[in-house]
C-alpha cells in the first residue's frame, strides 16, 4: 500500500484518495476511515497474495518473472467499494447517486486492467488486489454505521479511534524488518 511505482503512479492513487477520502471520512468520521482505508488495503494485499500463489510467478519466454504488488489502489477502490456498500445500503435514488458510479469507475478500472494484460504492455494493474479491497468496501459500507450514528456513541468512536491507532502502529512496525535487514546488508 506504500509503495508505488514512480511518480505517475503516486499522482494518479493520491488523485483518486483525494476524491474519495474525503467524502468517507466526512461520512464515517476520521478513525473509522482511516481503519478502512487500512483493512480495505490489507484485504487487497491478501487477495494479490492468495492470487499469486494460486497462479505461481508470470512466464514469459521460458522464464518465471516476478510482477510488482505495488500501490494504494486496492485501498483507494475499497473506498469506492465503502460509498457503493453504503448506496446499496440507503436504497432508492439516492442510494443509486452512490453506488451507480463507483461501479462505473471500478468498472472502468478492471476494464483497464484487463486490456494492459491482454494486449502484452509492461504496465500492469494488480486486479486481484482492486477486487479484494472493493468487496471488502461494499461489505464494510453495507454493514458499518454512517452519519450520525457513527459518531453519536462516543463509545463506538472511541472503539474505531482505537482500531485505527492499532493499525497504524502494526504498519509502521511492519517497516521494522525491513529497515533492520537493509540496515544489516548495509553493515
Amino acid at each position: 500500500m506504500f509503495l508505488h511505482g514512480g511518480l505517475v503512479h503516486i499522482l494518479f492513487n493520491m488523485m483518486a484518495l483525494r476524491n474519495l477520502g474525503g467524502v468517507v471520512e466526512e461520512v464515517y468520521g476520521s478513525g473509522k476511515a482511516l481503519a478502512l482505508y487500512l483493512l480495505a488495503g490489507i484485504v487487497g494485499n491478501l487477495a494479490s497474495l492468495a492470487w499469486f500463489l494460486h497462479t505461481g510467478p508470470l512466464v514469459e519466454s521460458g522464464r518465471h518473472t516476478l510482477v510488482p504488488r505495488i500501490g494504494a489502489s486496492g485501498a483507494i477502490i475499497g473506498f469506492a467499494g465503502i460509498l457503493a456498500g453504503l448506496g446499496f445500503r440507503i436504497g432508492g435514488e439516492t442510494g443509486r447517486a452512490l453506488w451507480a458510479p463507483m461501479l462505473k469507475s471500478v468498472g472502468f478500472i478492471f476494464g483497464l486492467g484487463l486490456l494492459l494484460w491482454m494486449t502484452g504492455s509492461p504496465f500492469l494493474l494488480d486486479n486481484t488486489a482492486h477486487a479484494g479491497g472493493f468487496l471488502f468496501g461494499v461489505g464494510a459500507g453495507y454493514l458499518c454505521a454512517f452519519g450520525i450514528r457513527a459518531r453519536g456513541r462516543p463509545g463506538a468512536v472511541r472503539a474505531w479511534d482505537a482500531a485505527a491507532v492499532v493499525l497504524v502502529l502494526l504498519t509502521v512496525a511492519a517497516f521494522v524488518p525491513p529497515a533492520l535487514e537493509m540496515a544489516r546488508a548495509r553493515g
